[in-house]
Protein backbone atom coordinates (compact mmCIF):
# COMPACT_ATOMS: atom_id res chain seq x y z
CA UNK A 1 0.00 0.00 0.00
CA UNK A 2 1.37 3.38 -1.05
CA UNK A 3 1.66 5.86 1.80
CA UNK A 4 -0.02 8.92 0.33
CA UNK A 5 -0.01 12.26 2.13
CA UNK A 6 -3.46 11.78 3.67
CA UNK A 7 -2.49 8.33 4.99
CA UNK A 8 0.66 9.80 6.52
CA UNK A 9 -1.41 12.55 8.16
CA UNK A 10 -3.86 9.94 9.53
CA UNK A 11 -0.99 7.86 10.94
CA UNK A 12 0.51 10.98 12.53
CA UNK A 13 -2.79 12.02 14.14
CA UNK A 14 -3.40 8.58 15.62
CA UNK A 15 0.22 8.34 16.72
CA UNK A 16 -0.45 11.53 18.70
CA UNK A 17 -3.47 9.74 20.16
CA UNK A 18 -1.25 6.88 21.32
CA UNK A 19 1.35 9.25 22.80
CA UNK A 20 -1.39 11.21 24.57
CA UNK A 21 -2.92 8.01 25.92
CA UNK A 22 0.38 6.87 27.43
CA UNK A 23 1.20 10.32 28.78
CA UNK A 24 -2.10 10.90 30.57
CA UNK A 25 -2.24 7.31 31.83
CA UNK A 26 0.90 7.91 33.88
CA UNK A 27 -1.05 10.39 36.01
CA UNK A 28 -4.41 8.64 36.26
CA UNK A 29 -5.48 7.20 39.61
CA UNK A 30 -8.61 5.21 38.75
CA UNK A 31 -8.57 2.39 41.24
CA UNK A 32 -12.12 1.27 40.47
CA UNK A 33 -11.98 0.83 36.69
CA UNK A 34 -8.35 -0.25 36.44
CA UNK A 35 -8.91 -3.01 38.99
CA UNK A 36 -10.30 -5.26 36.23
CA UNK A 37 -6.65 -5.95 35.39
CA UNK A 38 -6.46 -8.08 38.54
CA UNK A 39 -8.00 -10.88 36.47
CA UNK A 40 -4.92 -10.81 34.23
CA UNK A 41 -2.60 -10.81 37.25
CA UNK A 42 -4.44 -13.83 38.66
CA UNK A 43 -4.31 -15.59 35.30
CA UNK A 44 -0.53 -15.12 35.16
CA UNK A 45 -0.35 -16.60 38.66
CA UNK A 46 -1.93 -19.84 37.44
CA UNK A 47 -5.46 -19.35 38.80
CA UNK A 48 -8.50 -20.50 36.81
CA UNK A 49 -10.71 -17.86 35.17
CA UNK A 50 -14.32 -17.57 36.33
CA UNK A 51 -13.80 -20.16 39.07
CA UNK A 52 -10.88 -18.67 41.03
CA UNK A 53 -11.19 -15.04 40.01
CA UNK A 54 -13.68 -12.57 38.61
CA UNK A 55 -13.58 -11.95 34.84
CA UNK A 56 -15.71 -8.88 34.23
CA UNK A 57 -15.40 -8.81 30.45
CA UNK A 58 -14.31 -11.14 27.68
CA UNK A 59 -11.67 -13.83 28.24
CA UNK A 60 -9.49 -12.51 25.41
CA UNK A 61 -9.33 -9.14 27.15
CA UNK A 62 -7.95 -10.89 30.24
CA UNK A 63 -5.50 -12.92 28.13
CA UNK A 64 -4.24 -9.91 26.12
CA UNK A 65 -3.64 -7.88 29.26
CA UNK A 66 -1.94 -10.82 30.95
CA UNK A 67 0.51 -10.95 28.02
CA UNK A 68 1.11 -7.20 28.30
CA UNK A 69 1.85 -7.60 32.02
CA UNK A 70 4.09 -10.60 31.40
CA UNK A 71 6.29 -8.85 28.82
CA UNK A 72 6.49 -5.64 30.87
CA UNK A 73 7.48 -7.36 34.14
CA UNK A 74 4.06 -6.71 35.64
CA UNK A 75 3.86 -2.98 34.90
CA UNK A 76 0.23 -1.82 34.91
CA UNK A 77 0.90 0.92 32.36
CA UNK A 78 1.51 -1.78 29.72
CA UNK A 79 -2.22 -2.50 29.64
CA UNK A 80 -2.88 1.15 28.78
CA UNK A 81 -0.23 0.99 26.06
CA UNK A 82 -2.16 -1.98 24.65
CA UNK A 83 -5.42 0.01 24.84
CA UNK A 84 -3.79 2.97 23.12
CA UNK A 85 -2.28 0.87 20.32
CA UNK A 86 -5.60 -0.94 19.76
CA UNK A 87 -7.52 2.35 19.69
CA UNK A 88 -5.11 4.02 17.27
CA UNK A 89 -4.89 1.03 14.92
CA UNK A 90 -8.68 0.61 14.94
CA UNK A 91 -9.14 4.26 13.98
CA UNK A 92 -6.54 3.99 11.21
CA UNK A 93 -8.41 0.96 9.85
CA UNK A 94 -11.69 2.94 9.83
CA UNK A 95 -9.92 5.58 7.74
CA UNK A 96 -8.45 2.97 5.37
CA UNK A 97 -11.84 1.27 4.93
CA UNK A 98 -13.37 4.61 3.97
CA UNK A 99 -10.53 5.58 1.64
CA UNK A 100 -9.36 2.35 0.06
CA UNK A 101 -12.54 0.28 -0.03
CA UNK A 102 -15.14 2.95 -0.79
CA UNK A 103 -12.83 5.56 -2.33
CA UNK A 104 -14.62 8.34 -0.45
CA UNK A 105 -12.93 11.67 -1.18
CA UNK A 106 -13.96 13.13 2.16
CA UNK A 107 -12.17 10.40 4.05
CA UNK A 108 -9.46 12.99 4.47
CA UNK A 109 -11.61 14.59 7.18
CA UNK A 110 -12.08 11.36 9.12
CA UNK A 111 -8.86 11.35 11.21
CA UNK A 112 -9.50 14.82 12.65
CA UNK A 113 -13.21 14.05 13.26
CA UNK A 114 -12.44 10.76 15.03
CA UNK A 115 -9.63 12.35 17.06
CA UNK A 116 -11.81 15.23 18.23
CA UNK A 117 -14.63 12.84 19.17
CA UNK A 118 -12.42 10.94 21.63
CA UNK A 119 -8.70 11.74 21.51
CA UNK A 120 -7.23 9.20 23.94
CA UNK A 121 -8.18 5.86 25.42
CA UNK A 122 -9.14 6.31 29.07
CA UNK A 123 -9.02 2.86 30.62
CA UNK A 124 -7.54 -0.61 30.09
CA UNK A 125 -11.00 -1.84 29.13
CA UNK A 126 -12.00 -4.25 26.35
CA UNK A 127 -13.75 -1.60 24.23
CA UNK A 128 -10.48 -0.37 22.72
CA UNK A 129 -9.22 -3.85 21.87
CA UNK A 130 -12.67 -4.64 20.49
CA UNK A 131 -12.43 -1.71 18.06
CA UNK A 132 -9.22 -3.11 16.59
CA UNK A 133 -10.62 -6.62 16.13
CA UNK A 134 -13.95 -5.51 14.63
CA UNK A 135 -12.28 -3.15 12.14
CA UNK A 136 -9.90 -5.95 11.12
CA UNK A 137 -12.95 -8.15 10.53
CA UNK A 138 -14.61 -5.49 8.36
CA UNK A 139 -11.44 -4.81 6.37
CA UNK A 140 -10.97 -8.51 5.51
CA UNK A 141 -14.67 -8.84 4.67
CA UNK A 142 -14.18 -6.45 1.77
CA UNK A 143 -11.85 -8.85 -0.04
CA UNK A 144 -13.56 -11.68 -1.88
CA UNK A 145 -10.87 -14.33 -1.46
CA UNK A 146 -11.74 -17.28 0.76
CA UNK A 147 -8.75 -16.84 3.06
CA UNK A 148 -9.65 -13.20 3.77
CA UNK A 149 -13.26 -14.15 4.48
CA UNK A 150 -11.99 -16.78 6.91
CA UNK A 151 -9.89 -14.08 8.62
CA UNK A 152 -12.91 -11.79 8.71
CA UNK A 153 -14.90 -14.44 10.59
CA UNK A 154 -11.90 -15.11 12.83
CA UNK A 155 -11.59 -11.46 13.88
CA UNK A 156 -15.36 -11.21 14.34
CA UNK A 157 -15.05 -14.11 16.78
CA UNK A 158 -12.09 -12.48 18.54
CA UNK A 159 -14.24 -9.35 18.92
CA UNK A 160 -16.83 -11.48 20.74
CA UNK A 161 -14.21 -13.02 23.01
CA UNK A 162 -12.82 -9.58 23.85
CA UNK A 163 -16.13 -7.89 24.60
CA UNK A 164 -18.39 -10.76 25.56
CA UNK A 165 -21.71 -8.92 25.22
CA UNK A 166 -20.96 -8.70 21.50
CA UNK A 167 -21.37 -12.48 21.35
CA UNK A 168 -25.09 -11.93 21.91
CA UNK A 169 -25.51 -9.97 18.66
CA UNK A 170 -22.94 -11.63 16.36
CA UNK A 171 -25.36 -14.42 15.30
CA UNK A 172 -27.80 -11.73 14.17
CA UNK A 173 -25.05 -9.94 12.24
CA UNK A 174 -24.07 -13.16 10.47
CA UNK A 175 -27.70 -14.04 9.66
CA UNK A 176 -28.35 -10.59 8.18
CA UNK A 177 -25.15 -10.73 6.14
CA UNK A 178 -26.04 -14.19 4.81
CA UNK A 179 -29.47 -12.74 3.96
CA UNK A 180 -27.96 -10.16 1.57
CA UNK A 181 -25.02 -12.30 0.44
CA UNK A 182 -26.09 -15.58 -1.18
CA UNK A 183 -22.66 -16.91 -2.07
CA UNK A 184 -22.56 -20.20 -0.15
CA UNK A 185 -18.77 -20.61 -0.42
CA UNK A 186 -18.10 -17.10 0.94
CA UNK A 187 -20.54 -17.58 3.79
CA UNK A 188 -19.03 -20.94 4.69
CA UNK A 189 -15.49 -19.56 5.03
CA UNK A 190 -16.78 -16.61 7.05
CA UNK A 191 -18.69 -18.94 9.36
CA UNK A 192 -15.74 -21.32 9.81
CA UNK A 193 -13.49 -18.45 10.78
CA UNK A 194 -16.06 -17.29 13.31
CA UNK A 195 -16.60 -20.71 14.90
CA UNK A 196 -12.94 -21.70 15.29
CA UNK A 197 -11.85 -19.38 18.19
CA UNK A 198 -15.14 -19.98 19.99
CA UNK A 199 -14.66 -23.74 19.68
CA UNK A 200 -11.16 -23.50 21.20
CA UNK A 201 -12.47 -21.34 24.05
CA UNK A 202 -15.29 -23.72 24.94
CA UNK A 203 -12.99 -26.74 24.69
CA UNK A 204 -10.78 -24.96 27.23
CA UNK A 205 -13.78 -24.39 29.51
CA UNK A 206 -14.91 -28.00 29.08
CA UNK A 207 -11.43 -29.40 29.77
CA UNK A 208 -11.19 -27.50 33.07
CA UNK A 209 -14.89 -27.89 33.95
CA UNK A 210 -15.45 -24.12 33.97
CA UNK A 211 -18.69 -23.77 31.99
CA UNK A 212 -20.94 -23.37 35.04
CA UNK A 213 -18.74 -20.52 36.30
CA UNK A 214 -18.63 -18.89 32.85
CA UNK A 215 -22.44 -18.90 32.57
CA UNK A 216 -22.60 -16.95 35.84
CA UNK A 217 -20.51 -14.16 34.35
CA UNK A 218 -22.19 -14.30 30.96
CA UNK A 219 -25.55 -13.76 32.68
CA UNK A 220 -24.48 -10.50 34.35
CA UNK A 221 -26.73 -8.32 32.15
CA UNK A 222 -29.81 -9.46 34.06
CA UNK A 223 -28.11 -8.39 37.30
CA UNK A 224 -27.41 -4.89 35.95
CA UNK A 225 -31.07 -4.54 34.98
CA UNK A 226 -32.02 -5.57 38.50
CA UNK A 227 -29.53 -3.10 40.00
CA UNK A 228 -31.01 -0.26 37.94
CA UNK A 229 -34.53 -1.39 38.82
CA UNK A 230 -35.61 -1.34 35.21
CA UNK A 231 -36.49 -3.52 32.25
CA UNK A 232 -34.65 -3.75 28.95
CA UNK A 233 -37.50 -1.87 27.26
CA UNK A 234 -37.34 0.97 29.80
CA UNK A 235 -33.56 1.08 29.56
CA UNK A 236 -33.68 1.45 25.77
CA UNK A 237 -36.30 4.22 26.01
CA UNK A 238 -34.25 6.12 28.62
CA UNK A 239 -31.10 5.72 26.55
CA UNK A 240 -32.61 7.21 23.38
CA UNK A 241 -34.23 10.03 25.35
CA UNK A 242 -30.89 11.01 26.92
CA UNK A 243 -29.06 10.49 23.63
CA UNK A 244 -31.49 12.81 21.82
CA UNK A 245 -31.34 15.38 24.63
CA UNK A 246 -27.54 15.48 24.71
CA UNK A 247 -27.36 15.63 20.91
CA UNK A 248 -29.52 18.73 20.53
CA UNK A 249 -29.62 20.54 23.88
CA UNK A 250 -25.89 20.19 24.65
CA UNK A 251 -24.94 20.88 21.07
CA UNK A 252 -22.06 23.26 21.83
CA UNK A 253 -20.71 21.78 25.05
CA UNK A 254 -21.02 18.10 24.03
CA UNK A 255 -21.34 18.29 20.26
CA UNK A 256 -19.79 14.83 19.81
CA UNK A 257 -23.17 13.31 20.69
CA UNK A 258 -24.73 15.11 17.70
CA UNK A 259 -22.12 13.49 15.45
CA UNK A 260 -23.10 10.06 16.71
CA UNK A 261 -26.78 10.91 16.30
CA UNK A 262 -26.07 11.77 12.65
CA UNK A 263 -24.16 8.48 12.31
CA UNK A 264 -27.23 6.64 13.63
CA UNK A 265 -29.55 8.46 11.20
CA UNK A 266 -27.19 7.74 8.29
CA UNK A 267 -27.04 4.05 9.15
CA UNK A 268 -30.84 3.82 9.48
CA UNK A 269 -31.27 5.67 6.19
CA UNK A 270 -28.92 3.27 4.44
CA UNK A 271 -30.58 0.20 5.93
CA UNK A 272 -33.96 1.51 4.79
CA UNK A 273 -32.64 1.92 1.25
CA UNK A 274 -31.30 -1.65 1.27
CA UNK A 275 -34.61 -3.08 2.47
CA UNK A 276 -36.40 -1.15 -0.31
CA UNK A 277 -34.02 -2.63 -2.89
CA UNK A 278 -34.57 -6.08 -1.46
CA UNK A 279 -38.34 -5.65 -1.50
CA UNK A 280 -38.28 -4.43 -5.10
CA UNK A 281 -35.92 -7.31 -5.98
CA UNK A 282 -33.32 -4.88 -7.24
CA UNK A 283 -29.65 -5.79 -7.44
CA UNK A 284 -27.73 -5.25 -4.20
CA UNK A 285 -24.11 -4.40 -5.02
CA UNK A 286 -21.12 -5.70 -3.13
CA UNK A 287 -20.55 -2.19 -1.79
CA UNK A 288 -24.11 -2.08 -0.50
CA UNK A 289 -23.58 -5.38 1.32
CA UNK A 290 -20.47 -4.06 3.05
CA UNK A 291 -22.15 -0.82 4.11
CA UNK A 292 -25.13 -2.88 5.27
CA UNK A 293 -22.90 -4.85 7.68
CA UNK A 294 -21.21 -1.67 8.94
CA UNK A 295 -24.59 -0.04 9.57
CA UNK A 296 -25.90 -3.10 11.44
CA UNK A 297 -22.83 -3.33 13.71
CA UNK A 298 -22.80 0.43 14.35
CA UNK A 299 -26.46 0.47 15.40
CA UNK A 300 -26.31 -2.69 17.50
CA UNK A 301 -23.18 -1.50 19.31
CA UNK A 302 -25.19 1.37 20.77
CA UNK A 303 -26.21 -1.35 23.22
CA UNK A 304 -22.78 -1.06 24.86
CA UNK A 305 -23.83 2.37 26.17
CA UNK A 306 -27.39 1.47 27.21
CA UNK A 307 -26.73 1.54 30.95
CA UNK A 308 -24.53 4.64 30.81
CA UNK A 309 -23.91 7.07 27.98
CA UNK A 310 -20.12 7.42 27.76
CA UNK A 311 -18.34 8.86 24.76
CA UNK A 312 -15.67 6.15 24.93
CA UNK A 313 -18.35 3.49 24.38
CA UNK A 314 -19.65 5.36 21.33
CA UNK A 315 -16.10 5.83 20.03
CA UNK A 316 -15.21 2.13 20.22
CA UNK A 317 -18.25 0.58 18.52
CA UNK A 318 -20.85 2.85 16.88
CA UNK A 319 -17.95 4.96 15.52
CA UNK A 320 -17.49 2.56 12.59
CA UNK A 321 -20.74 3.99 11.21
CA UNK A 322 -18.88 7.23 10.48
CA UNK A 323 -17.96 5.53 7.18
CA UNK A 324 -21.67 5.38 6.34
CA UNK A 325 -22.11 9.03 7.37
CA UNK A 326 -19.33 10.14 5.01
CA UNK A 327 -20.77 7.90 2.28
CA UNK A 328 -24.27 9.39 2.67
CA UNK A 329 -22.90 12.97 2.64
CA UNK A 330 -20.80 12.30 -0.45
CA UNK A 331 -23.32 10.27 -2.45
CA UNK A 332 -26.68 11.77 -1.49
CA UNK A 333 -26.15 15.37 -0.36
CA UNK A 334 -22.98 16.19 -2.27
CA UNK A 335 -24.18 19.73 -3.03
CA UNK A 336 -24.02 20.70 0.67
CA UNK A 337 -21.02 18.60 1.63
CA UNK A 338 -18.63 21.44 2.39
CA UNK A 339 -21.13 23.29 4.56
CA UNK A 340 -22.02 20.11 6.50
CA UNK A 341 -18.42 19.04 7.08
CA UNK A 342 -17.35 22.56 8.09
CA UNK A 343 -20.29 22.71 10.52
CA UNK A 344 -19.48 19.32 12.07
CA UNK A 345 -15.77 20.00 12.51
CA UNK A 346 -16.44 23.50 13.91
CA UNK A 347 -18.84 22.02 16.45
CA UNK A 348 -16.29 19.43 17.52
CA UNK A 349 -13.65 22.12 18.02
CA UNK A 350 -16.10 24.10 20.14
CA UNK A 351 -16.45 21.23 22.62
CA UNK A 352 -12.90 19.93 22.39
CA UNK A 353 -11.33 23.15 23.61
CA UNK A 354 -13.68 24.37 26.32
CA UNK A 355 -11.73 25.40 29.47
CA UNK A 356 -12.75 22.41 31.57
CA UNK A 357 -12.59 18.65 31.32
CA UNK A 358 -15.49 16.91 29.66
CA UNK A 359 -16.66 13.45 28.74
CA UNK A 360 -14.23 13.06 25.82
CA UNK A 361 -11.10 14.36 27.63
CA UNK A 362 -11.73 13.57 31.30
CA UNK A 363 -8.25 12.52 32.42
CA UNK A 364 -5.70 14.79 30.75
CA UNK A 365 -3.53 16.15 33.60
CA UNK A 366 -3.06 19.86 34.25
CA UNK A 367 0.34 21.50 34.69
CA UNK A 368 0.14 21.46 38.47
CA UNK A 369 -0.62 17.74 38.51
CA UNK A 370 2.33 17.02 36.21
CA UNK A 371 4.64 19.21 38.28
CA UNK A 372 3.71 17.72 41.67
CA UNK A 373 3.65 14.04 40.66
CA UNK A 374 6.52 11.58 40.71
CA UNK A 375 7.45 7.90 40.32
CA UNK A 376 7.81 5.40 43.13
CA UNK A 377 9.54 2.22 41.94
CA UNK A 378 9.01 -0.04 44.95
CA UNK A 379 5.75 -1.62 43.75
CA UNK A 380 6.04 -3.39 40.39
CA UNK A 381 2.43 -2.82 39.28
CA UNK A 382 2.71 0.95 39.71
CA UNK A 383 6.37 1.55 38.92
CA UNK A 384 5.57 3.75 35.90
CA UNK A 385 2.78 5.75 37.53
CA UNK A 386 3.29 9.39 38.53
CA UNK A 387 1.11 10.33 41.49
CA UNK A 388 1.05 12.94 44.22
CA UNK A 389 2.80 12.50 47.54
CA UNK A 390 -0.46 11.81 49.44
CA UNK A 391 -1.45 9.13 46.92
CA UNK A 392 1.92 7.42 47.21
CA UNK A 393 1.72 7.61 51.03
CA UNK A 394 -1.60 5.77 50.87
CA UNK A 395 -0.39 3.15 48.36
CA UNK A 396 2.86 2.50 50.21
CA UNK A 397 1.03 2.14 53.50
CA UNK A 398 -1.24 -0.53 52.00
CA UNK A 399 1.83 -2.36 50.72
CA UNK A 400 3.72 -2.02 54.01
CA UNK A 401 0.72 -3.13 56.08
CA UNK A 402 -0.03 -6.19 53.95
CA UNK A 403 3.62 -7.23 53.85
CA UNK A 404 4.21 -6.79 57.59
CA UNK A 405 1.01 -8.59 58.53
CA UNK A 406 2.07 -11.49 56.31
CA UNK A 407 5.59 -11.75 57.77
CA UNK A 408 4.86 -10.95 61.43
CA UNK A 409 1.44 -12.49 62.02
CA UNK A 410 1.37 -16.23 61.44
CA UNK A 411 -2.31 -16.43 62.30
CA UNK A 412 -3.37 -13.90 59.61
CA UNK A 413 -3.75 -15.57 56.21
CA UNK A 414 -6.47 -13.56 54.48
CA UNK A 415 -7.60 -10.03 53.67
CA UNK A 416 -10.91 -8.38 52.75
CA UNK A 417 -11.30 -5.16 50.78
CA UNK A 418 -14.39 -3.36 52.08
CA UNK A 419 -13.73 -0.32 49.85
CA UNK A 420 -14.23 0.74 46.22
CA UNK A 421 -10.47 1.04 45.76
CA UNK A 422 -9.42 -1.96 43.68
CA UNK A 423 -5.73 -1.11 44.08
CA UNK A 424 -6.00 -2.16 47.74
CA UNK A 425 -7.06 -5.61 46.55
CA UNK A 426 -4.29 -5.74 43.92
CA UNK A 427 -1.57 -4.85 46.43
CA UNK A 428 -2.76 -7.07 49.28
CA UNK A 429 -3.24 -10.07 46.97
CA UNK A 430 0.55 -10.18 46.53
CA UNK A 431 0.99 -11.12 50.18
CA UNK A 432 -2.26 -12.58 51.51
CA UNK A 433 -5.00 -14.84 50.21
CA UNK A 434 -8.66 -13.88 50.09
CA UNK A 435 -12.07 -15.50 49.82
CA UNK A 436 -13.48 -12.29 48.33
CA UNK A 437 -14.57 -12.86 44.71
CA UNK A 438 -15.27 -9.29 43.60
CA UNK A 439 -12.28 -6.94 43.85
CA UNK A 440 -14.15 -4.05 45.50
CA UNK A 441 -17.04 -3.78 47.91
CA UNK A 442 -19.36 -1.10 49.19
CA UNK A 443 -22.69 -1.43 50.96
CA UNK A 444 -24.71 -0.33 47.95
CA UNK A 445 -27.27 -2.06 45.78
CA UNK A 446 -24.71 -2.47 42.98
CA UNK A 447 -22.26 -4.52 45.05
CA UNK A 448 -24.94 -6.40 46.99
CA UNK A 449 -26.60 -7.67 43.80
CA UNK A 450 -23.27 -8.40 42.14
CA UNK A 451 -22.05 -10.47 45.09
CA UNK A 452 -25.36 -12.30 45.44
CA UNK A 453 -25.16 -13.30 41.79
CA UNK A 454 -21.87 -15.10 42.51
CA UNK A 455 -23.11 -16.52 45.83
CA UNK A 456 -20.63 -14.33 47.68
CA UNK A 457 -21.76 -12.89 51.02
CA UNK A 458 -19.43 -10.29 52.53
CA UNK A 459 -21.20 -10.31 55.90
CA UNK A 460 -20.60 -14.07 56.18
CA UNK A 461 -16.96 -13.59 55.29
CA UNK A 462 -16.65 -10.88 57.93
CA UNK A 463 -18.27 -13.00 60.64
CA UNK A 464 -16.02 -15.93 59.81
CA UNK A 465 -12.97 -13.65 59.78
CA UNK A 466 -13.84 -12.17 63.16
CA UNK A 467 -14.46 -15.56 64.74
CA UNK A 468 -11.24 -17.05 63.41
CA UNK A 469 -9.25 -13.80 63.84
CA UNK A 470 -7.24 -14.56 60.70
CA UNK A 471 -8.03 -11.66 58.38
CA UNK A 472 -6.73 -8.17 57.63
CA UNK A 473 -9.69 -5.92 56.75
CA UNK A 474 -9.53 -2.68 54.78
CA UNK A 475 -12.55 -0.41 55.12
CA UNK A 476 -13.41 3.13 54.02
CA UNK A 477 -15.21 5.90 55.89
CA UNK A 478 -18.53 5.07 54.18
CA UNK A 479 -18.59 1.59 55.71
CA UNK A 480 -16.65 1.83 58.98
CA UNK A 481 -19.70 2.76 61.07
CA UNK A 482 -21.67 -0.16 59.66
CA UNK A 483 -18.89 -2.56 60.60
CA UNK A 484 -18.53 -1.16 64.10
CA UNK A 485 -22.28 -1.31 64.68
CA UNK A 486 -22.87 -4.83 63.36
CA UNK A 487 -19.68 -6.72 64.21
CA UNK A 488 -17.72 -7.24 67.40
CA UNK A 489 -14.18 -5.96 66.95
CA UNK A 490 -13.10 -6.22 70.62
CA UNK A 491 -10.30 -8.58 69.58
CA UNK A 492 -9.17 -6.30 66.75
CA UNK A 493 -7.34 -3.02 66.37
CA UNK A 494 -8.49 -0.26 64.02
CA UNK A 495 -5.93 2.12 62.53
CA UNK A 496 -6.11 5.01 60.08
CA UNK A 497 -4.62 4.93 56.63
CA UNK A 498 -3.19 8.14 55.13
CA UNK A 499 -5.89 10.50 53.84
CA UNK A 500 -6.12 10.95 50.06
CA UNK A 501 -8.11 13.33 47.90
CA UNK A 502 -9.45 10.45 45.79
CA UNK A 503 -10.41 8.00 48.54
CA UNK A 504 -10.77 10.27 51.59
CA UNK A 505 -10.43 8.43 54.94
CA UNK A 506 -9.67 4.70 55.05
CA UNK A 507 -8.84 2.25 57.82
CA UNK A 508 -7.34 -1.17 58.34
CA UNK A 509 -8.48 -3.66 60.99
CA UNK A 510 -6.32 -6.52 62.26
CA UNK A 511 -6.34 -8.96 65.20
CA UNK A 512 -4.88 -7.70 68.50
CA UNK A 513 -2.85 -10.90 68.82
CA UNK A 514 -1.01 -9.91 65.66
CA UNK A 515 2.33 -8.42 66.74
CA UNK A 516 2.31 -5.65 64.15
Amino acid sequence: MKLTLDIKIAIFIFFLSLVGTIFQSLYIYDSFHWAVIQSSVDFNNGLLPYKDFFVHYGPLHTLNNSLALYFSNNDLISTMVLSGISFSLGNILIFLISKKVFDLKFSIYLPIIIFLLHPYSNQPWPNYQFLFFITCSLLFLFYKKSFYLFLSGLFLSLSSLTYENFLIITPLILILYFWVNHNLRDNLFLFLGFVLPLAFFHLYLFHLNLHSYWFKTFDLNSVFLEINGTSLKELIFTFFYEFFYKSFFNIFSESYFLIFFLILISCLFFLFSIFLKFKKKENISQQDKYLFVISIISILMLGSALHKINIFRFSTGPIIGVVVLIFVIEKYIFKYKNIILFFLISLLFSSAFVPYKQENNRFFPNFEQVKSSYNEKSIDLFKSQKWSNETWSFILKIDETSKNIKTRCNNVEYFLNFTKDGFIYMISKKYLDTNQYIYWYDRTKFFEKLNNHFNSDMDKLLKKSIIEKNTLIFVDSRNINYLKKNFDFKNFKIKDLPYTYQQKSNFFIYPKKCDY
